[in-house]
Protein backbone atom coordinates (compact mmCIF):
# COMPACT_ATOMS: atom_id res chain seq x y z
CA UNK A 1 0.00 0.00 0.00
CA UNK A 2 1.34 3.72 -0.73
CA UNK A 3 0.50 6.42 0.85
CA UNK A 4 0.61 7.55 4.48
CA UNK A 5 -0.23 5.85 7.61
CA UNK A 6 -3.56 7.60 7.93
CA UNK A 7 -4.06 6.73 3.93
CA UNK A 8 -3.79 3.29 4.66
CA UNK A 9 -5.47 3.22 7.67
CA UNK A 10 -8.73 5.05 6.23
CA UNK A 11 -8.61 2.81 2.90
CA UNK A 12 -8.42 -0.50 5.53
CA UNK A 13 -11.50 0.92 7.40
CA UNK A 14 -13.58 1.75 4.10
CA UNK A 15 -12.36 -2.30 2.92
CA UNK A 16 -13.85 -3.03 6.51
CA UNK A 17 -16.28 -1.89 6.58
CA UNK A 18 -17.67 -3.42 3.16
CA UNK A 19 -16.64 -6.73 4.81
CA UNK A 20 -18.95 -5.44 7.69
CA UNK A 21 -22.02 -5.10 5.53
CA UNK A 22 -21.16 -8.33 3.22
CA UNK A 23 -21.38 -10.53 6.23
CA UNK A 24 -24.04 -9.11 7.58
CA UNK A 25 -26.21 -9.55 4.51
CA UNK A 26 -25.11 -13.20 4.71
CA UNK A 27 -25.93 -13.55 7.91
CA UNK A 28 -29.62 -12.14 7.79
CA UNK A 29 -29.95 -14.35 4.73
CA UNK A 30 -29.20 -17.26 6.77
CA UNK A 31 -31.47 -16.53 9.75
CA UNK A 32 -34.58 -16.18 6.88
CA UNK A 33 -34.17 -20.14 6.84
CA UNK A 34 -35.44 -20.95 10.11
CA UNK A 35 -36.15 -24.82 9.26
CA UNK A 36 -32.17 -25.23 8.90
CA UNK A 37 -30.31 -25.47 11.97
CA UNK A 38 -27.14 -25.60 10.29
CA UNK A 39 -28.06 -21.79 8.89
CA UNK A 40 -28.31 -20.31 12.24
CA UNK A 41 -25.52 -22.55 13.35
CA UNK A 42 -23.84 -20.08 10.85
CA UNK A 43 -25.52 -17.35 11.16
CA UNK A 44 -24.10 -16.93 14.52
CA UNK A 45 -20.78 -17.71 13.22
CA UNK A 46 -21.09 -14.98 11.31
CA UNK A 47 -22.23 -12.78 14.04
CA UNK A 48 -18.96 -13.35 15.46
CA UNK A 49 -16.93 -12.54 12.50
CA UNK A 50 -19.15 -9.38 12.17
CA UNK A 51 -18.57 -8.48 15.92
CA UNK A 52 -14.66 -8.49 15.68
CA UNK A 53 -14.77 -6.48 12.24
CA UNK A 54 -16.98 -3.92 14.01
CA UNK A 55 -13.95 -3.73 17.10
CA UNK A 56 -11.51 -3.47 14.39
CA UNK A 57 -13.08 -0.35 12.74
CA UNK A 58 -13.59 1.05 16.26
CA UNK A 59 -9.91 0.42 17.15
CA UNK A 60 -8.75 2.20 13.58
CA UNK A 61 -11.65 5.21 13.94
CA UNK A 62 -10.45 5.96 17.29
CA UNK A 63 -6.38 6.51 15.88
CA UNK A 64 -7.97 8.55 12.97
CA UNK A 65 -10.04 10.29 15.73
CA UNK A 66 -6.60 10.65 18.09
CA UNK A 67 -3.31 13.35 17.97
CA UNK A 68 -2.13 12.10 15.12
CA UNK A 69 1.09 11.05 17.06
CA UNK A 70 -0.21 7.09 16.39
CA UNK A 71 0.57 7.99 12.43
CA UNK A 72 4.01 9.16 12.40
CA UNK A 73 5.23 8.16 9.58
Amino acid sequence: MKGTNREQLERVTDILAVQVDAVNYLANTLRKDEADPAAAGMAAILEGHIDKLGDALDKIHNVLAGTGAELAA
